[in-house]
């Protein structure tokens, strides 16, 4: 098994790359959502499809920002706990 740090720097390891499997859980709730949308913003006139999508389209990077800073602090915290089960050897 080829170590995943040297993977890392040649580029032959890109997690960020790959989408994460859906379940179907998550793939029920998308579905839900873009009903929902759909029904919504057909009711609303052009102006006011425009301002909705601006308010949604910010949510969204405020969520990938709130995604990405998990993703680090559980990171950090997985790499703290290793360091801790190697110190205890």
């Amino acid at each position: 098994m080829e170590n995943i740090i040297k993977k890392l720097y040649y580029g032959k390891f890109a997690p960020y790359a790959d989408p994460p499997p859906r379940s179907e859980r998550a793939r029920a709730a998308s579905e839900k959502y873009e009903q929902a949308y759909d029904a919504f913003t057909a009711k609303l006139n052009p102006d006011m499809r425009r301002e909705c999508n601006r308010m949604l389209e910010a949510h969204t990077e405020e969520s990938c920002y709130d995604t990405a800073e998990s993703f680090v602090q559980g990171y950090r915290l997985g790499a703290r706990m290793m360091l801790d089960i190697l110190a205890q050897e």
